[in-house]
């Protein structure tokens, strides 16, 4: 693996890349594809396919912007009734991350450093893990919960 500086974004490129896109190109279209079929079946409640799609998308993305929380989070906190900290932990690794660990990390500089050091690494495999968790217990709760949040969760048009 070596680090690469291509499309505005850092990057790590290895013999691995060609598989591992597609692979994630795979889970992102099976991965819609499992969600528009639970909630054409009733399912999952709209609004929480809704979210579960974007979370597919994010998940799934060559690349991670911290604005793709400003797509998610909100759509979180209209379909969950209950406080999950997990996405408030994902927010601040993000922050961490973007801008203070890449000042540290010396990459606002020119160029590409010979290999990103391990804490850089280190916070973005532990916000991504925890994004990957996240979503598997949203899709969980999703399976469950069926009726939460009447306005967007609503899996079938209200009676006249």
């Amino acid at each position: 693996m070596a680090p690469n500086h291509s499309f505005h974004s850092y990057n790590l490129i290895g013999s691995a890349a060609s598989e591992l896109s597609l692979l994630a190109d795979v889970a992102l279209v099976g991965g819609c594809l499992w969600v528009y079929w639970q909630q054409l079946n009733g399912r999952i409640a709209f609004g929480r396919a809704l979210t579960l799609c974007l979370l597919v998308i994010v998940c799934t993305n060559r690349v991670f912007s911290p604005q793709y929380l400003m797509w998610v989070v909100p759509m979180i906190a209209i379909t969950e009734r209950d406080y999950d900290g997990m996405w408030l932990a994902i927010c601040a690794l993000t922050t961490l991350i973007f801008p203070y660990a890449y000042d540290l990390a010396g990459l606002h500089g020119s160029g590409t450093p010979d290999s990103y050091p391990l804490f850089f690494s280190g916070l973005i495999a532990v916000r991504n893990a925890l994004l990957v968790v996240a979503t598997a217990r949203f899709t969980r709760r999703s399976l469950v919960h069926v009726g939460a949040a009447p306005d967007l969760a609503r899996t079938t048009s209200p009676a006249a």
